[in-house]
């Protein structure tokens, strides 16, 4: 077997990890073996002809380096674990070969497996932990202060009261990878990692599903007490190629998380929002997922809510037949590109609330940038497909640029609660095959009468976007929206090296120190956004670039100047760049 190495390189809000396939080896070259069954005595020496009976007994024997083969049966007991391993030498517990371990609580143990005294360097494979649910706050899996260097992977964790618990109380839990596993049917969370939960990694070919019960049911969580503080919450979280639907609330909730990395994962099916990131969250980053037909129970959901929440990316996801398809309330600097928004028209009750893309509610500094939506809300919905401040009138800084709103099934395309001051608008493509409607200074307006008396979207496209096809939203080569787009930023004054003065950084982020920044174009030259200062509107490049003043700013295009929408390219073209929204691993 291969060796498993894990490199954790941690700035305040970065984890760079290297991963190489199969198991932690010892380096203790006296490391022993132990073998647990179901017929076995834990007055044997845990030999493979004279194994344990329980599991504890062996994690009271084994030392750093040590492995525990467990044979198939099922085991009644709490495997309470407080040895720690050493770096290059984990304590390891797994299955003998592929047989089948249950480790079964009964409903009258706390928790399957137990982690005490800062039990740390132990990875678990290959187990399934069930029947956990004798009380507050346990676990099919249950770590606890000071456990660090953790590994689990090929867990099952199903009926139990949580799946898989974190419980960082008054020290961190930290350095946790959760890979290959599943939790499901738990009364709450599938995965919960709850207050002080530091670097940790979930993912790679998780799935959480079907958590559902009297409480909250999440497929995970990632969370204080509320309300909470943020300096009781997790830091340095990333989420990433993993599956969750079918649970009875949200797919992945934050709540007073600070750096967390939600990419490649499949939401789908859940009762209400499949991404929620809530109170006190800040430094997010969500890229390249997908998030379908939740809302399946509840009304006010979404593909993707940000909630009282500072510094959040949202960047080629795709968002389709939810009750709504991303939500931005009482939050700040939030920048949303690349996105492509569809058929979000769903809704558990009525569809009076179902809309693409809703605003509202005490938000500042929302950029709204290069998005397709397509066929959103519903022709009973009391918005728009595109709402700003539906319910709330108290914003500022929104800005909308280079997107398409196309085809919207309400009666209103645009619905404007806000004051014109309050955001700025242009360059976009509405079209509707029945002709525009909005909904503007308190009563139903043309699209003319909008336009005239805002001062919005003066170079606004109104025509056909003309997509390829409606699957992928890619543009023909005759669509109007092709470098009819505006450069995002443009430099104001000309230079050359790394950082450069624009109009408005407002539109980029450089991953708030938990993902990459992003790419760039200025003249021909294409780099990647290393810092950005808002307050004095320069942006820090990985490479020198030469720049004249006015020279234009955008995310990477394929022509002569931006197009609108999600699509810097043709279908069928060579130098197509598309979002990468709709790229999964095959087991998604």
């Amino acid at each position: 077997m291969k060796s498993t190495i894990y490199y954790f390189l941690t700035t305040p809000f970065l984890i760079v990890v290297v991963f190489l396939t199969g198991i932690v080896f010892s380096t203790t070259t006296n490391a022993s073996t132990y073998y647990v069954a179901v017929n076995g005595n834990d007055s044997n020496p845990g030999t493979i002809t004279k194994p344990f009976l329980t599991i504890q007994k062996a994690a009271d024997v084994m030392v750093a380096g040590d492995t525990g083969l467990i044979r198939k049966g099922t085991y009644h007991e709490e495997v309470n674990i407080s040895k720690s391993g050493i770096d290059g030498a984990y304590i390891t517990f797994r299955n003998y070969g592929s047989e089948q371990v249950v480790i079964d609580a009964q409903g009258k143990r706390s928790s399957c497996i137990t982690l005490t005294n800062g039990a740390s360097y132990l990875q678990f494979i290959g187990l399934r932990l069930t029947g956990a649910t004798a009380s507050w706050p346990k676990a099919g899996f249950y770590a606890i202060d000071n456990s660090s260097h953790l590994i689990l992977d090929s867990i099952e964790a199903d009926h139990n009261l949580y799946g898989i618990m974190l419980f960082g109380s008054t020290s961190p839990v930290s350095f946790v990878t959760i890979k290959n596993c599943k939790a499901h049917d738990n009364t709450n969370h599938g995965v919960f990692l709850y207050q002080k939960v530091y670097d940790t990694l979930i993912g790679p070919g998780n799935h959480f599903y079907s958590n559902a019960g009297p409480g909250d049911s999440f497929g995970l969580e990632i969370a204080t007490d509320f309300p909470g503080s943020q300096a009781e919450g997790a830091k340095r979280i990333q989420v990433f190629d993993n599956e969750m639907d079918g649970n009875e609330e949200l797919g992945i909730r934050t709540w007073n998380a600070n750096g967390v990395l939600i990419k490649h994962n499949y939401f789908h099916n859940n009762g209400a929002t499949g991404i929620q990131i809530e109170v006190g969250s800040r430094n997010v980053v969500i890229e390249d997922n997908r998030s379908d037909y939740n809302a399946r129970l509840y009304e006010y959901e979404a593909g993707c809510w940000v909630a009282a929440s500072q510094n959040v990316v949202v960047r080629n996801n795709s968002f389709s037949h939810n009750k709504m398809g991303l939500i931005i309330t009482k939050s700040s600097r939030v920048i949303a590109h690349g996105n492509i928004i569809t058929d979000n028209n769903r809704g558990a009750v009525n569809l009076v609330n179902a809309m693409g893309l809703n605003i509202d509610d005490n938000v500042h500094n929302i950029y709204i940038a290069q998005n397709t939506l397509y066929n959103n809300s519903a022709s009973s919905a009391g918005r728009a497909a595109l709402s700003l401040c539906p319910y709330n009138s108290v914003a500022s800084g929104i800005c909308l640029k280079d997107n398409i709103f196309a085809v919207a099934a309400s009666s209103q395309d645009l619905w404007v609660g806000c004051a014109d001051n309050a955001y700025s608008s242009d360059y976009n493509l509405f079209y509707n095959t029945r002709g525009l409607s909005t909904y503007y200074k308190s009563a139903s307006a043309s699209w003319a009468a909008y336009v005239k008396g805002s001062g919005k979207e003066s170079h606004s496209l109104t025509s056909d976007p003309q997509f390829h096809s409606t699957p992928d939203f890619s543009l023909s080569a005759s669509s109007p929206a092709l470098e009819n787009g505006d450069f995002l930023s443009v430099a104001t004054s000309s230079g050359s090296g790394k950082t450069i003065p624009v109009t408005d950084a407002g539109y980029f982020a450089d991953g708030f120190a938990v993902a990459a920044g992003d790419t760039v174009q200025i003249g021909k030259t294409t780099a990647t956004i290393k810092s950005i200062d808002y307050g004095k509107n320069t942006i820090t490049l990985d490479r020198s670039a030469i720049w004249s003043k006015n020279e234009g700013i955008s995310f990477p295009y394929s022509g002569v100047r931006p197009n609108i929408g999600a699509y810097q390219g043709t279908s069928g073209t060579t130098n197509l760049i598309a979002p990468n929204g709709m790229r999964f691993s095959p087991n998604l």
